[in-house]
């Protein structure tokens, strides 16, 4: 609580009597004399606190509305009209309408904890107030609050009678409460001293030196428009901002502890924006703070050539004709007009830690990695260390395990005041992990959801047991994790730096994939070791568990072969395997063929076996030992569910079955394991290349939107935006770059000097070249390249084009490719 000299006091009752002395001769209202609410009345009216209506009366015996109570309680409690229209635009109340003449002033009444409403999400702003909510309202204005012994309403009762707050009055509870008792009861409680909690004796203390008189209505000024530049902690642990404006002289100020800032910011967060306050003059303190300004957080920011800000595509007014500084993410200011008047490039900050624990016993706080203290918090005393969650004001107790934190440590105390601050995060993000992106066999991009993420991979660190532990980036270690949701951080830059993934989990009891060789024999000639492609798509080495199995080595001087059993193993026998605790082969069966597709339906997602319809799903594992790349030395090779689809699609039937081992879940396969040569091929085709991106081990690209895996050496040195030729067998591509996006035209590009459109022709250069209807024209004068039409090219337009070749059955001259640059 702010305390006020005797000196103030009296001056602040000065001027009351004056203002009554004139009120009274005034006769303001006309029916009041006999009204034992008289001299209350007048003195609220005077203090600004209450009015009449317009006819000049007062009706002191007329009920009064919970809106209209608490517009008295706001004003009783030292606040303006002004500071309840910074609240009137939303509420928290169901039945209060945003704008409304008793908005504001109910939004304000509950920021200050002085009424609550009907607990059910409505306030009731028409209803009656009655007595108990006039003095329960009132209680509160004193410093009284639900600490109090007793059920409601009788425990702020019996402390008001305590008090005399009600001594003038009487009533039954439950009944409405005359606007003549409302004035009393208001005009005593502004003569009752204030009380304030005693945490050691846990009870209320009245303060005999202050009045709510005097608490609420010492000199107080409304400024609008500052600009937040800077903040700290005083000695005393209170929050110091400091201000940028040209209209006042306030430069710096302290906060009260119990002012309210409107808007959801915390201190911290107040730099650069502007806000509307409320200065306490007397004690130097802000009590209110209303945030007015909107601020924006993107990578994609550019002034525009009419010089507005867009940020992710949407432009803002500009009206100081700002630029976009150098920088990779930025904040965007917007003034209450929706006007940009700052624009700041985001350092990252640090890179943050990831909190472990926080010991009471030893009062420690240690981060994992020991990427950072530990710290003890007994070398700081209480007012030295801030702690932010979320955007929030935050205690220790209050982190968790994983906690994204920044820490700054400043022993001399000079950080904002501060000799530790604590930024924390929730690892809340998540999203499926998509694909990645590379350059120089790095990976710079990863996509989660439908977002894609920077990262370098030196600044990420990553875990595989779902943020148990966490360790250096490895691509190898996340690529189970492509296509499952992953947890994730970023930097205050947005840049990944933590990812989570949830993939060391036990082994499936039964898995597939096929033989590939022996590694290792003992002296007995039992198989030790043996390779297997597996069902995720990799070769892998496994031990053999010789006390559940015993493999038998056997090689005729033509073929080696395993035999267990029964069984015979030789490379590309399909399999089912399962492992034990230690990730040894603990069983081996060998699988033979158990039925034939004689039918596929690529539009249903179908496959006809055995005579009976299965569903083939994107959750279906189809390996192929029939892999024939010969760039690459898988042994089998997972396939693509449409490839394969279409293949079946255009080659089975009952005259030629293809043989298959599956595995069946209802009607849906779960296991297809195949050894065919699928012949999807596709040459000659042409399109842009609008993204590149690896998914675990595989690289793809999309070329025109649509998906396709690269064969291996096929990019060959091709980007996005590139216009290329690609060329498709069995499912994967091949790229010839006809048009290189990033290259330099200006030796090759030409002016278009004519056209005649209605003979197919168009001059460039002074020659004339012919175009038909396969003619394609792709501009690359804007930020993506756009497919476009040969009239869209006009005179004078620069262009890059390729003819037609003399095998390609077109006249001579016939244009094949026109490219529009700058």
């Amino acid at each position: 609580m702010k305390r006020y000299s005797k000196l103030l006091v009296l001056l602040v009752v000065a001027a009351f009597v004056l203002s009554l002395a004139g009120v009274a001769s005034a006769a303001v209202f006309s029916d009041i004399d006999d009204s034992p609410a008289k001299g209350d009345i007048v003195k609220l009216n005077a203090l600004g606190i209450i009015n009449g209506y317009p006819d000049g009366t007062f009706k002191p015996g007329a009920t009064i509305t919970r809106a209209e109570f608490a517009k008295i309680a706001v004003i009783a409690a030292g606040y303006t009209e002004k500071e309840a229209d910074m609240l009137a635009s939303v509420s928290q109340y169901t039945d209060v309408p945003a704008n409304e003449w008793y908005t504001g002033w109910i939004n304000l009444a509950t920021a200050k904890g002085l009424v609550k409403g009907y607990g059910d999400g409505r306030f009731g702003p028409n209803d009656e107030v009655t007595y108990e909510q006039v003095v329960t309202v009132l209680m509160r204005l004193l410093g009284y609050d639900d600490r109090l012994s007793g059920e409601w309403p009788y425990d702020y009762l019996i402390e008001a009678a305590k008090i005399e707050l009600i001594k003038d009055v009487t009533f039954v509870t439950g009944t409405p409460a005359p606007r003549g008792d409302v004035a009393i009861l208001t005009s005593t409680a502004l003569d009752t001293n204030v009380a304030n909690w005693d945490d050691e004796k846990e009870d209320f203390v009245v303060d005999t030196t202050t009045t709510l008189l005097a608490e609420n209505f010492s000199g107080k000024s409304f400024v609008q428009d500052l600009t937040v530049t800077g903040w700290k902690v005083d000695n005393d642990g209170k929050f110091v901002i400091t201000v940028d404006t040209q209209d006042t002289n306030l430069t710096e100020a302290t906060l009260a502890e119990d002012a309210n800032i409107v808007g959801g910011l915390i201190v911290p967060y107040l730099v650069n924006h502007k806000v509307d306050v409320v200065y306490n003059e007397d004690d130097d303190e802000i009590a209110y703070i209303n945030v007015k300004s909107t601020l924006l957080k993107s990578d994609d920011v550019e002034k525009n050539d009419d010089g507005d800000i867009e940020v992710d595509g949407t432009a803002y007014e500009n009206p100081d004709n700002l630029d976009v500084p150098l920088g990779e993410y930025f904040k965007v200011y917007l003034n209450d007009d929706n006007e940009v008047y700052k624009i700041v490039a985001v350092t990252n900050g640090g890179n943050p830690v990831l909190f472990k624990e926080y010991d009471a016993d030893t009062d420690v706080i240690s981060f994992k990695n020991d990427a950072a203290g530990p710290f003890d918090l007994d070398n700081y005393d209480e007012e030295d260390v801030l702690i932010v969650k979320d955007g929030q004001i935050a205690d220790i107790d209050d982190l968790v395990e994983n906690d994204v934190v920044y820490v700054t440590e400043d022993t001399n105390g000079n950080y904002h005041g501060l000799k530790l601050y604590l930024e924390a995060f929730s690892f809340s993000n998540s999203g499926e992990l998509v694909s990645a992106y590379k350059e120089d066999g790095k990976v710079v991009e990863l996509k989660i959801g439908s977002k894609k993420y920077s990262m370098t991979e030196a600044s990420v660190k990553i875990s595989t047991d779902n943020g148990d532990e966490f360790g250096a980036f490895d691509y190898d270690k996340l690529i189970d994790a492509f296509g499952t949701t992953v947890k994730f951080a970023v930097d205050k830059q947005n840049k990944l730096v933590y990812i989570a993934a949830d993939i060391d989990e036990e082994e499936p009891t039964e898995l597939y994939g096929s033989f590939v060789d022996v590694v290792d024999v003992n002296y007995k000639d039992q198989v030790t070791k043996v390779k297997l492609f597996t069902e995720n798509g990799s070769t892998v080495t496994y031990s053999v568990d010789l006390d559940e199995i015993t493999p038998i080595y056997e090689n005729d001087g033509v073929t080696e072969a395993v035999y267990l059993g029964s069984d015979k193993f030789v490379t590309d026998t399909f399999v089912q395997f399962s492992l034990n605790d230690a990730g040894e082969i603990e069983a081996l069966t060998a699988l033979t063929t158990n039925g034939a597709i004689t039918a596929a339906d690529a539009d249903t997602n179908r496959v006809k076996i055995n005579g009976n319809w299965y569903f083939v799903t994107d959750n279906t594992v189809i390996i192929n030992t029939d892999y024939n790349d010969a760039d690459d030395d898988k042994e089998a090779d997972l396939e693509d569910v449409a490839d394969f689809l279409s293949y079946a699609e255009d080659n089975a039937s009952d005259l030629n079955p293809i043989a298959v081992v599956f595995k069946e879940d209802g009607n849906e396969v779960e296991y297809l394991l195949i050894s065919e040569e699928l012949t999807v091929t596709e040459e000659g085709e042409y399109g842009i290349v609008t993204d590149l991106y690896s998914i675990g081990e595989d690289d793809y690209v999309e070329i025109d939107g649509t998906r396709y895996e690269l064969a291996t050496g096929g990019l060959n040195g091709a980007a996005v935006d590139d216009f290329v030729k690609y060329d498709l067998v069995d499912g994967k591509v091949t790229l010839t770059v006809e048009f290189d996006a990033d290259a330099d035209h200006t030796a090759e590009k030409k002016a278009v000097t004519d056209r005649d459109l209605s003979n197919n022709a168009i001059e460039i250069a002074d020659y004339w070249y012919l175009f038909d209807g396969d003619t394609v024209v792709v501009d690359y004068t804007g930020d993506d390249p756009e497919y476009s039409t040969v009239s869209s090219v006009a005179v004078d337009d620069n262009v890059v084009f390729v003819e037609y070749g003399e095998g390609d059955d077109k006249p001579e001259d016939t244009l094949k490719f026109i490219f529009i640059v700058e």
